[in-house]
């Protein structure tokens, strides 16, 4: 009886912390710092996530300038420690520029290092991932010792992400997402997985015998 107490203490003394940092966060004002949040890459063990700021990459408990220091990473929002009066603010990403958007290019002739993509329009195809299946067909491909290395887009629906929003063709084949490799049946989870969580997407990718790393930023 005196353990199921314990514990029970224990985990309300763990609630107790986590929903006091959380109130931090939510009532934390955005900062006036000249530090501007390209994009974040996250990653379940947050510890190693990234968020690029200014012309630099960051991960938590890491100072920015001696101004600030990184104190938690989101998808659109990263918490910082401002070091002059030791206040947690955040800093949040850019908005979306239809004029830096795929828009029908050719993203391997076009010169752009990266693209802007619509927020809403991944977030409708990640909630539901039977609608993110059918959003593009694709088959395993294998290397010569038969591991897989990837997946080769068979079927893109018209309009969708990776049509409109990522400018992807049939025959494209996808390698890695955010320096993850695609190598197993379960990766389609991993790339579900980044486009929910992370506002920035490196894709590796190879169209006709070309491998390229295409730069995503979601808005």
């Amino acid at each position: 009886m005196v353990k199921k107490i314990g514990k029970f203490f224990l985990i309300s003394l763990v609630s107790s912390s986590a929903f006091a940092n959380d109130k931090i966060y939510l009532k934390s004002p955005k900062s006036k710092l000249n530090l501007r949040l390209v994009g974040t890459i996250v990653y379940s063990d947050n510890k190693k996530s990234i968020a690029s700021i200014n012309s630099g990459s960051y991960r938590t408990s890491e100072t920015i300038s001696d101004q600030a220091e990184v104190v938690k990473i989101s998808r659109l929002k990263v918490y910082i420690k401002n070091k002059i009066n030791n206040s947690i603010e955040y800093i949040t990403t850019g908005k979306f520029l239809k004029d830096r958007s795929v828009n029908k290019q050719d993203i391997y002739k076009n010169e752009k290092k990266e693209y802007h993509v619509n927020r809403k329009l991944i977030d409708k195809v990640t909630g539901n991932l039977s609608e993110f299946l059918n959003d593009a067909g694709t088959k395993i491909i294998k290397d010569d010792s038969g591991s897989i290395k990837g997946f080769e887009i068979t079927y893109i629906k018209k309009n969708g992400v990776f049509d409109n929003g990522l400018g992807l063709k049939v025959g494209d084949q996808l390698l890695n997402v955010n320096n993850i490799p695609l190598d197993s049946i379960s990766s389609v989870m991993k790339l579900l997985d980044q486009f929910k969580k992370s506002s920035i997407i490196n894709l590796g990718l190879n169209r006709n015998g070309i491998t390229k790393n295409i730069r995503y930023l979601v808005r």
